[in-house]
């Protein structure tokens, strides 16, 4: 691997051991100024019984590593499995015991991958990377709205375009909304990168003042790049792509939705707008929907922003 990526440096150990007591010698003696363990789930410690990977072993090698690496000012990586729902295998304890968690994550069919913050004891958890695995390595990628939105089709219903901001970087991508026909007792609720009570909220925002019974139908979102959305500054986008799906109509190209829809239909202002626009407009976007609420803070003639009050008011910015 080292070849394939072009690594050549003399400073590098490689240690294959799995008893934390013999991987300490090794350290002593050496002195490394950096230290990776991975993962934590095969090493095991002495001091107390049970096999590699057990919650006792994970505890003890962790709380041990953690002391000794303080203890000599030790910068140390500790890699944790992940299992299947994204939780990290093992006790929960683990995230109090260390510094800092980060999750690499994204979509594992594709080449793209997010580095997110989810503890921090001395920085933000607002930042995020995103990285791109290659033959060559990881390397991060500069800018990757342009990614999430270089495959989109404009000849496609059910597919609108948002934005959110990761800490001070601006993402747009790609929302995708199929509704169809529900041929059995119970109507399906399918999600990738969006919540199911979030879903189901929106669709009942859309029966209420759109006056279209989505709520019978089988529904699937996928947010392009395998984000996942904690923010509901993409309300507006979602409705937008479940309309342009069960009507069977292509929504506009180089629009972009932004805002949170409340209860009542209200579009609510998005934080941190500008830095949205200005980054649409190297995009090469043409108009932003947004919340009305946003209308007096921006006075640029290269993206249009245009402000409603209601989500319903988006029905005249959706089709040609």
């Amino acid at each position: 691997r080292c070849k394939r990526i072009g690594i050549d440096v003399d400073n590098l150990l490689l240690l294959n051991e799995s008893s934390w007591q013999q991987i300490q010698k090794i350290v002593d003696k050496e002195k490394p100024e950096f230290l990776i363990v991975d993962s934590i789930q095969t090493i095991s410690s002495n001091a107390i019984n049970g096999h590699p990977g057990s919650p006792s072993q994970i505890k003890e090698v962790t709380n041990e590593l953690v002391n000794y690496c303080k203890g000599n000012e030790l910068t140390c990586i500790v890699v944790g499995h992940i299992t299947k729902d994204g939780a990290i295998a093992g006790p929960k304890l683990l995230e109090h015991m260390v510094d800092t968690v980060l999750y690499f994550e994204g979509d594992q069919t594709g080449q793209y991958r997010v580095l997110r913050a989810h503890k921090n004891r001395f920085g933000s958890t607002n930042e995020s990377g995103f990285f791109e695995m290659l033959k060559t390595g990881i390397n991060e990628v500069d800018n990757p709205s342009k990614y999430f939105l270089d495959h989109r089709s404009v000849d496609n219903f059910g597919r609108s375009i948002s934005s959110i901001v990761h800490g001070s970087r601006p993402l747009f991508f790609e929302a995708q909304a199929l509704v169809v026909e529900n041929k059995f007792s119970s109507a399906k609720r399918i999600c990738h990168g969006l919540d199911t009570s979030r879903l189901g909220l929106l669709v009942a925002i859309i029966d209420k003042y759109f006056e279209v019974p989505i709520s019978y139908y089988d529904i699937y979102i996928n947010i392009i790049g395998g984000i996942k959305l904690e923010s509901r500054d993409s309300d507006l986008a979602i409705i937008a792509s479940l309309v342009s799906s069960y009507k069977k109509r292509s929504i506009k190209s180089g629009v972009v939705f932004v805002g949170e829809v409340g209860l009542s239909g209200e579009v609510r202002a998005v934080k941190q707008i500008e830095t949205i626009i200005n980054e649409a407009s190297r995009l090469g976007i043409n108009k932003i929907v947004t919340g009305s609420s946003n209308k007096v803070i921006h006075n640029s003639t290269v993206v249009e922003i245009i402000c409603v009050d209601n989500a319903k008011d988006i029905e005249s910015y959706l089709f040609e």
